[in-house]
């Protein structure tokens, strides 16, 4: 009786593995995900250069500077509405406070300084990977930008008098000065706005289910036969 049980249980594993396998295929890989995330930031990126040098050529840097403050999150939202993902920038040297990077984000930061420092191009960063934030699984990605010849008008070390002006008016807590060329100057960070769903092999055996087989694994699999067959496999 319990080789019959031991036989059944096994081959609705293998039926459901299989099927599961199929499944997740339909799934985005992390290569393609940071594909998507990549083409996002670069038209972000894009989209906001173009709206800055149209401020600076209507009416100077200080135009500029306010567009920054206002257009840049719209341009985000803008850019990411139809895609599922969140698009934003931070810094270590901050503008703009509500732009702070949190835990994660300022770990890939200082990794990209360390990079730098041993003498990495800034513009071939980047860093990506699935990981839990607010308890769920994102995938997130994040993308180096360098300081650009215009960046420095407003960003640099000797900034006009009327410039700094409006700076000190609009981000009394600005630290985003000093940079020089190609400096790390920000990182663009786009995140999978909704959870990364675990493979179905990894759903929990239900406690009040009562087994007429089970089979633990090397790996920690758990294969369970009875009312309900259901693989577990506890999340990474």
């Amino acid at each position: 009786m319990k080789s019959d049980i031991a036989r059944v249980a096994f081959s609705l594993f293998f039926a459901v593995t299989a099927l599961e396998a199929e499944a997740e295929d339909t799934q985005p890989t992390e290569s393609e995900r940071a594909s998507q995330s990549r083409n996002l930031s670069q038209e972000y990126a894009a989209k906001l250069k173009s709206a800055l040098m149209g401020a600076i050529q209507a009416g100077g840097p200080e135009t500029a500077i306010a567009v920054c403050k206002v257009e840049a999150p719209a341009i985000a939202k803008e850019t990411a509405a139809s895609s599922g993902w969140s698009l934003g920038r931070t810094a270590l040297k901050l503008r703009n406070p509500a732009n702070s990077p949190d835990a994660w984000e300022r770990s890939v930061l200082l990794k990209f300084q360390e990079q730098i420092s041993e003498g990495a191009d800034v513009k071939m960063l980047e860093h990506y990977e699935t990981t839990t934030k607010n308890g769920e699984r994102v995938f997130r990605y994040m993308k180096a930008i360098p300081t650009q010849g215009p960046c420095l008008t407003c960003h640099g070390s000797n900034l006009n008098r009327t410039v700094k002006a409006k700076i000190d008016e609009l981000y009394p807590e600005d630290r985003a000065t000093g940079f020089s060329l190609d400096f790390l100057r920000y990182l663009q960070h786009a995140n999978a706005e909704r959870p990364i769903p675990l493979p179905k092999r990894w759903l929990h055996c239900r406690r009040n289910a009562k087994w007429s087989a089970l089979f633990r694994r090397s790996d920690g699999l758990l294969v369970c036969a009875g009312p309900r067959l259901v693989v577990y496999r506890k999340p990474l």
